[in-house]
């Protein structure tokens, strides 16, 4: 029996109840106490918390104080830890205390007075006393269970059944997806998470654990957390029974873990899925795939299989191998597979240099090529036999290299080129496209830099493509994706120029911010080039004639994983140091991933350990946990690394995830010498999560690499690809394809082919598809509808897969209908413009010889010996009338020439309208008389102002005047008027003519276009004048318009141009005072027309000039140079020197004050700009107005001519 006092606390105001039981206490059985005694609440608290004094053993408190009472007591001693004392609460007679409420509050019994005697009270205090110490226990437990479970990643969850309240963990709102802030919930609201499609089978679980036979849940379920998001938990449940005196048993508490398992459940189905392309990839191989057993039954027969040896896989699966080998060769066979089986080798060929012989299922033997591999599954061999059929060795080959690998099927089939570099540029993987779109080899373009040293590479433009430039290079310069880059170069086969439009995507390690691969794609646009120079050729053509366990099942790097985990160990297990490693690439060496408490010198000497070397080294390789105590009087020999380090306890886990070794964890401390058991054993459960966490990430990365190899192809297509089932319905489909049809990427998983092509294509699909035989690519055009509803011509290569699906890629040859539709266009306006040309070439020649005649004529009038005065002023008169025609003809297709190159220079000013209709009619005046037609002018009252060039207004108004002259009948009328229309002037040429048919109204303005195109062609006319018109109004901002009723009704021409305010008045300026006679003047005639420089010389000469000829270059510089004339008149075109270098060496020769005029039929802006450039004073276009010749001998030699 114990005989200590034990220490009393009496917490009573009457001082006869505390005397009252200390007697009952002394009285009692074999116990000494030792009392100290309060009289009211404050007292008594200070007494229990006195940091200087020992806490009394046991605590009685009556329930009535000054200061209060019992419930503010325990109120105030439950703010400090649950060692303080244990407390019976002793309660009077008429006592109205809640019973629970003061257990809640921290009591751990209550005794009535009306009870009270030795025995009772004695009991009370010693069941009191007991309760205290296991709830302290208990809380120490639940303490260390709560960090082992947080530092495990698992979040912790205290039920408490009385009051129907959950308590929440650190990490268990965050799992909930609950505020962080809350800590105790009603558990009705962590039950209003449940997943409805879980809730049923979770409240039964959750009913089965609440029976005291069970009391254990453990299942997986869903969640939905209040943002909406559904979550995987792994839950673990203990409920806690109280047993009352009656044999009732109820739930008291319930400690439940979870886990977040989200990553883990997705992880599993991208695995799923991913075994399931596998399959895929294996039933669409196009060899025969066949796998046995060690006694060569067979296991595995692919479609492929039984296609080649014509035996379905029913019947081949069970049976020997030996059945599809021939007689002959079967015990060749077995001897070579037992040989095989037995030794090193994991792979080779089957028979000689790989060519073996097989039978098919009707006997029918024939050559086939293969290889066979062993694997171990479940500690059982099998082989994997995979071959084909060479009987038709081209088809074989081609064969052979689609299938190298798996997902290369479509890699290799792809009409656009492709290749894959590393991170140094070099070509690592390319496909057939490519070599064929770039005409070199695989063996001249592997290893090398994304452009051949050889091959000249220009852009669009035509200069050199530089090879820093390249799209693949610039995307692994700068980590960003190179899009549409178009670049030509010469293939070295066709010797021809090709052209390609190149797309560079950059691909990147998890983790990194530099690529270390590029993808890029190129597409063949040679033909849609050569298309669109065709097209451009064309237009121009044409012209010329008219753009913790989240963190454990979230984390990604490994250093940064271990580092933060082990950090928050060594806190809780006092450690100072620990140390990771993890099984490097070669499985054969460990190397340190993460460490703290040791020298950066010490973590160099250990960053790299071989299996069986130190103390992890030898760990890992047995496998087996190592744990060394005292460690300084050990003698142990492992531990001197150890000792250097000054640790005295050190414990080193294996990190195993199923039988994989993923590395090893280790702790070390230097303030104990040993490690409690269950410190051991929470090392090994942080080992335990690491290791299941390190092998996700790892499984994750492997998987992430797979997936990225597989839809990074798919997804840098610029074609659209996607996969269907046999109903129809989209599988799946790369960004491009969902880009063409104008919907997002999870918009389109939802539809159907019949959702995506134009509605009278959908009676075609079901017969297009029962035509496709597995495995054949056949190439068809439709109708495509996108999103918005509108339509687009799309190009389908298309095959069908195992199960019915549908494998297709998709293009949108809009642009290429576009092109065809372009240069369909294009061909009948060159046509139609090649016609009208005809047309106008004939026209050209009856307007020259109409004029001709006439000049013929009046040339042998002039030669008659019996010629009257009179009619030599008659043939006179013909000749200019002639010659202002011609001169005509030759000014207005000029004109045209100047205004469709934009070389027209327009003089603009403020002009009166009704200056520019009188200058016009002047001009039209002889037409309209000659036809005797009566013309009505229209003049604006007040006057009206245009901005504009006067010499060009009026020829627009002179050339619809003389189109209404002459398409009148004799004798019409003719309306000239004027007014305006909103800030426009518009003039008005309207006939009682022979009108136009509506049909040719579209085209009246077309160069060379006539409406009426007899063979008598009486009104003459190039059909230049309308469409001289139109460009010349556009020019000022205007626009011109024909209406007519039809034949026979007349017509109106409008034309509305923008209006001007009156201006302020100008000044006035003076005319031209009357020429008088130019002095004589010695002038060189220089032309290699002898009759022109003749004639001419014949009229200066009458005028009283002395005249010199001369008919080349070189005789025209000796006479400018010997004689030293006043003035040249110098043609461009002669022989020997041209009339530029005969100018230009004058000017040398230092005759800067001689006029010099260039006299010549060249008469284009070019034409004159280089005259200037030579040194000409002037420039005049043949034939030449005798009175700007006079004019210009006129001029003061010192002021330039105009």
């Amino acid at each position: 029996m114990d005989n200590t006092a034990r220490r009393v606390l009496i917490i009573d105001p009457s001082l006869e109840q505390r005397t009252q039981i200390r007697r009952l206490l002394e009285t009692g059985p074999g116990r000494r106490y030792h009392f100290i005694e309060c009289a009211d609440g404050t007292a008594g608290l200070r007494a229990c918390l006195d940091n200087g004094a020992v806490p009394p053993d046991c605590v009685l408190l009556a329930e009535r104080l000054p200061d209060g009472d019992a419930l503010q007591v325990l109120d105030a001693l439950g703010d400090y830890p649950v060692s303080c004392c244990p407390v019976v609460v002793v309660a009077e007679e008429d006592s109205k205390l809640d019973t629970g409420r003061a257990l809640r509050a921290g009591a751990q019994d209550l005794i009535g007075r009306r009870v009270i005697n030795a025995d009772s009270l004695v009991r009370a205090m010693d069941n009191a006393i007991l309760r205290h110490t296991l709830a302290r226990e208990l809380r120490g437990s639940e303490a260390r269970l709560r960090l082992g479970s947080e530092l495990a990643g698992l979040a912790v969850i205290e039920i408490d059944y009385l009051a129907d309240m959950m308590k929440l963990g650190p990490e268990a709102a965050t799992v909930l997806g609950l505020p962080d802030t809350l800590r105790t919930v009603p558990r009705a609201l962590v039950h209003s998470l449940f997943h409805p499609e879980d809730r049923a089978a979770i409240d039964a679980q959750i009913a089965r654990a609440l029976r005291p036979e069970h009391g254990v849940l453990a299942l997986q379920h869903r969640i939905l957390t209040p943002a909406g998001q559904v979550r995987w938990l792994s839950v673990r449940k203990q409920v806690f029974f109280r047993h009352s005196p009656s044999g009732k048993v109820r739930p008291t508490s319930a400690l439940l873990m979870l886990r977040d398992i989200t990553g883990q459940k997705q992880a599993e189905t991208q695995a799923q899925e991913h075994q399931a392309r596998l399959a895929g990839i294996v039933d669409s191989a196009m060899d025969a795939i066949i796998t046995v057993d060690a006694w060569q039954r067979v296991v595995l027969f692919n479609a492929a299989a039984e296609r080649i040896f014509r035996c379905p896989a029913a019947e081949a699966i069970g049976g020997p191998l030996e059945r599809f080998i021939p007689q002959g060769l079967r015990a060749a066979h077995r001897e070579h597979f037992r040989q095989f089986g037995s030794g090193p080798a994991q792979a080779r060929a089957m028979g000689r240099d790989g060519f073996f012989s097989g039978l098919r299922a009707d006997n029918e033997e024939f050559p086939i090529e293969a290889s066979i591999s062993r694997v171990e599954t479940g500690g059982e061999p099998f082989f994997t036999i995979i071959l084909r059929d060479i009987t038709r060795r081209k088809q074989a080959e081609t064969a052979l290299r689609e299938s190298e690998e798996r997902f290369r099927t479509f890699f290799e089939t792809i009409p656009v080129g492709v290749a894959y570099q590393d991170a140094a540029g070099r070509i690592i993987l390319m496909n057939p496209a490519a070599e064929r779109i770039l005409g070199l080899s695989q063996a001249e373009l592997m290893g090398g830099t994304s452009l051949n040293l050889e091959q000249a590479c220009v852009r669009e433009d035509g200069s050199p493509f530089p090879r820093t430039e390249h799209p693949a290079l610039v995307s692994l310069r700068t980590g960003r994706e190179v899009r549409d880059v178009v670049m030509g170069f010469r293939n070295p086969r066709e010797n021809d120029w090709r052209w390609i439009s190149i797309h560079s995507v950059p691909q990147f390690r998890p983790g990194e911010t530099r690529p270390w691969r590029v993808y890029t794609v190129f597409r063949d646009i040679t033909d849609q080039r050569r298309a669109e120079i065709a097209l451009n050729r064309s237009e121009n053509r044409y012209r010329l004639l008219s753009d913790t366990a989240g963190r454990l099942l979230t984390a990604e790097d490994p250093h940064e994983l271990i580092n933060e985990l082990c950090h928050k160990v060594m806190a809780h297990l006092d450690c100072q140091a620990f140390f990771n490693h993890l099984v490097d690439e070669s499985g054969q060496r460990l190397r340190l991933n993460a460490w703290a408490g040791v020298p950066a010198a010490v973590a160099a000497d250990i960053e790299h350990l071989g299996l069986g070397e130190a103390i992890c080294g030898n760990m890992a390789r047995t496998q087996r946990r190592v744990v060394i105590e005292d460690i300084a009087n050990s003698g142990d020999d492992r531990a001197i690394l150890l000792q250097s380090l000054e640790l005295q306890a050190y414990c080193c886990h294996p990190l195993v995830a199923g039988s994989r070794l993923i590395g090893t964890l280790a702790f070390g401390t230097r303030n104990r010498s040993r490690f409690a058991i269950a410190d051991i054993e929470l090392m090994r459960i942080v080992a335990d999560q690491v290791a299941v966490a390190m092998q996700r990430i790892l499984s994750q990365h492997d998987l992430q690499a797979s997936e990225e190899r597989y839809r990074g192809l798919v997804e840098q297509a610029a074609d659209g690809i996607f996969v269907s089932d046999a109903e129809g319905h989209y599988l799946d489909i790369n960004s491009a394809g969902a880009a063409m049809l104008g919907y997002r990427r999870e918009e389109i998983l939802q539809l159907g082919l019949t959702d995506t092509v134009a509605p009278p294509e959908i009676p075609r699909l079901a017969p297009e598809v029962a035509r496709l035989a597995e495995g054949t690519v056949a190439c068809s055009e439709w109708l495509f509808r996108r999103k918005d509803g509108s339509l687009f011509p799309g190009e389908i290569m298309a095959r069908r897969l195992p199960g019915g699906r549908l494998q297709a890629i998709l293009r949108d040859i809009s642009e290429r209908k576009q092109n065809e539709a372009k240069l369909r266009e294009q061909a009948q306006r060159l046509r139609e413009a090649d016609r009208r040309k005809d047309e106008f070439l004939a026209m050209l020649a009856h307007e020259l010889r109409n004029p001709l005649a006439p000049i013929r004529n009046a040339a042998n009038i002039l030669r008659h010996p019996r010629l009257a005065l009179g009619e030599l002023g008659w043939c006179r008169d013909i000749i200019e009338r002639q010659i202002e025609q011609l001169t005509r003809l030759v000014d207005d297709l000029l004109d045209v020439s100047r205004i469709t190159r934009g070389h027209i220079d327009l003089k603009q000013t403020a002009v009166e309208v009704a200056a520019i209709l009188g200058r016009g009619v002047e001009t039209s005046l002889p037409a309209l008389e000659s036809q005797g037609h009566q013309l009505a002018v229209t003049l604006p009252d007040p006057p009206l102002w245009v901005r504009g060039d006067l010499i060009r207004l009026a020829q627009v108004v002179s050339n619809l005047l003389n189109n209404a002259a002459k398409y009148t009948d004799p004798g019409g009328r003719i309306e000239l008027g004027t007014w305006t229309e909103g800030g426009r002037v518009v003039i008005s040429v309207r006939d009682n003519g022979r009108g136009i048919d509506p049909a040719a109204l579209p085209e009246l303005f077309d160069l060379f276009y006539q409406v009426e195109q007899t063979l008598e062609r009486t009104q003459g006319g190039l059909g230049i004048g309308l469409s001289l018109v139109k460009r010349l109004v556009e020019l000022h901002g205007g626009v011109v318009e024909a209406h007519s009723a039809g034949r026979g009704r007349g017509s109106e021409f409008v034309v509305r141009l923008p209006r001007l305010a009156e201006p302020d008045p100008a000044r006035a300026i003076p005319s031209d005072p009357a020429g008088t006679p130019p002095s004589p003047r010695r002038v060189l005639i220089v032309d290699d027309n002898e009759d022109a420089a003749d004639s001419l010389s014949l009229l200066l000469g009458l005028e009283g000039h002395q005249t010199l000829t001369a008919h080349d270059g070189r005789q025209a510089l000796a006479l400018a140079l010997s004689e030293r004339p006043e003035a040249i008149l110098l043609d461009i075109g002669l022989p020997g020197l041209s009339g530029y270098e005969v100018c230009r060496k004058i000017r040398e020769a230092g005759m800067a004050e001689t006029l010099i005029v260039a006299v010549t039929g060249y008469g284009q802006d070019g034409d004159i700009r280089l005259a200037r450039e030579a040194g000409f004073d002037a420039h005049r276009v043949k034939p030449v107005d005798p009175e700007d010749i006079r004019a210009l001998l006129a001029h003061n030699p010192n002021t330039p001519p105009t």
